[in-house]
C-alpha cells in the first residue's frame, strides 16, 4: 500500500485520509492570487516601487504552487490504485475528476453568460465556449478578464487528460524520468516556443507545454518520495535552512529578478527554480506538520480556507480589479467573494463529492482502498 509507505517516510496522513498541510498551502495559494489581482488595481507608477510591487504582485506563484499539489496528490492517488489492483482504471480517474472539477466550474460558466446575457460584461461567445471545452489557453483570441484565470483550469484539465494515460502506459519508473526529462527541459521549451510561435506570445505562460515543470515537479516528489535515493538525499536538502531559503526566493528574490529583467529570466529558468522551491518546501511541511510552518498550515480556519480554494479562484476574478460598481469594491467584493464560494462549496462542491463517495462504496472492496491516500481528492 503506498499509504503505509508513505508513513515510513514521515509522509502522515490524517486517519488515511488526508495528508497534512496541503490544505493550508492551497489557503496560502488562493491568498497571493487574490492579493496580487487586488493590488494591481493601485498600479504605482514611482518606478522606485517596482520591487515591492513585484512582490505584492506575482499572482503566478499561487497557481504554481497549485500545480505543484495537484501533480503530487494526483500521482499519489494514481501510484496507490497501481499497488493495490495492480492497473489504472482511466475510466475510473476521469469520472472522479469530472464529478469532483465540472460542477462547481459549469455553475460558474453559467452565471457568467447570464451576466453576459444581461449586459452587465463584455465577452465573446466564443471566449466563452473556449472555456466550457478547457481550451481558453490555446486560443490567441481569448483575452478578457472575466474569465483570464481559466487558463489555469484548462491547464489542469489538460494534465488530467494526459498523464494517467503516460503513468499507465510507461509504468512507474518510465513516468519518473519522463518527468524528470519534462522538468529539466522546460527551459528550453518555452525559449524556442516564444521563437517559433510569435502569434502567441501573449499567452505564452498559458500553455501546459511552458508550465509543466510546475506540475511534472508534484508528479516527481510522489515519484520518488519512497526511493532509497531519495530518502538520502533528503536528510541534506530537507534541512530548516534550505527550507527557509526556498521560501524566501520564491516570495521574495525571484519576484524582484522577475521585475528587473522581466521575461528573460521568467521564461529561461525563472519558472522552473520556482517550482523546484514550491517542490522542497511542500515535502516540507507534509512531513513536519506539528513544526514551525506545518504547524500554521493546518490551523483548522487555515485549512478549511484551502477547502474553499478552488470556489475562490472561480469566484474572485470577476469582482477583483475592475472597480465599477461596488460590487468590485474593497472590502465589498471580498465579502461578495467569499459569500458566492461559500455557497458553491456547500451547494455544488460538497454535493458533487457526496456523489461520488457513493461511487466509491459500489466499488469493489479492493478497487475503493486506493482512494484513501489522495488527500486532495475531497479539497
Amino acid at each position: 500500500m503506498v499509504v503505509n509507505q508513505l508513513r515510513k517516510v514521515n509522509l502522515p496522513s490524517t486517519n488515511g485520509i488526508r495528508i497534512p498541510s496541503l490544505d493550508g498551502l492551497r489557503a496560502l495559494s488562493i491568498v497571493i492570487v487574490m492579493a496580487s489581482h487586488t493590488v494591481a488595481v493601485f498600479d504605482p507608477k514611482d518606478p522606485h516601487f517596482n520591487a515591492g510591487w513585484a512582490i505584492l504582485s506575482n499572482g503566478q506563484i499561487g497557481v504554481e504552487i497549485f500545480f505543484v499539489i495537484s501533480g503530487f496528490l494526483i500521482t499519489s492517488l494514481l501510484l496507490s490504485e497501481l499497488s493495490d489492483t495492480g492497473e489504472i482504471s482511466l475510466r475510473r480517474f476521469y469520472l472522479r475528476r469530472s464529478i469532483r472539477i465540472l460542477p462547481p466550474y459549469y455553475v460558474f460558466l453559467a452565471a457568467i453568460l447570464g451576466a453576459r446575457s444581461l449586459g452587465w460584461l463584455t465577452l465573446s461567445l466564443k471566449e466563452w465556449i473556449s472555456s466550457l471545452l478547457f481550451i481558453w489557453n490555446y486560443l490567441p483570441s481569448s483575452h478578457s478578464w472575466w474569465l483570464g484565470h481559466t487558463w489555469s483550469l484548462c491547464v489542469e484539465e489538460q494534465f488530467y487528460l494526459l498523464w494517467p494515460l503516460a503513468l499507465k502506459g510507461l509504468g512507474r519508473q518510465g513516468a519518473q524520468r519522463l518527468a524528470l526529462w519534462i522538468v529539466a527541459c522546460s527551459p528550453l521549451i518555452r525559449v524556442l516556443t516564444y521563437f517559433t510561435l510569435p502569434t502567441f506570445r501573449e499567452k505564452l505562460t498559458f500553455f501546459l507545454s511552458t508550465r509543466a515543470d510546475a506540475l511534472m515537479m508534484g508528479c516527481i516528489l510522489a515519484l520518488c518520495a519512497t526511493e532509497p535515493w531519495f530518502q538520502s538525499a533528503w536528510e541534506t536538502i530537507g534541512h530548516p535552512t534550505f527550507v527557509w531559503g526556498a521560501t524566501v526566493f520564491v516570495l521574495i528574490l525571484s519576484p524582484v529578478l522577475f521585475s528587473r529583467f522581466h521575461f528573460v529570466y521568467q521564461m529561461s529558468v525563472g519558472y522552473t527554480l520556482e517550482v523546484l522551491c514550491i517542490g522542497l518546501v511542500l515535502m516540507w511541511v507534509v512531513r513536519n506538520p506539528a513544526a514551525g510552518f506545518g504547524k500554521f498550515l493546518n490551523l483548522p480556519i487555515v485549512a478549511f480556507a484551502g477547502v474553499l480554494s478552488y470556489s475562490l479562484y472561480l469566484w474572485q476574478q470577476p469582482f477583483i480589479r475592475y472597480q465599477g460598481s461596488l460590487a468590485t469594491q474593497l472590502p465589498y467584493n471580498l465579502a461578495l467573494i467569499l459569500l458566492l464560494a461559500a455557497f458553491s462549496y456547500f451547494c455544488v462542491e460538497r454535493p458533487a463529492l457526496s456523489a461520488r463517495r457513493r461511487l466509491r462504496h459500489e466499488a469493489p472492496a479492493m478497487e475503493t482502498r486506493h482512494f484513501q491516500v489522495a488527500a486532495g481528492e475531497d479539497a
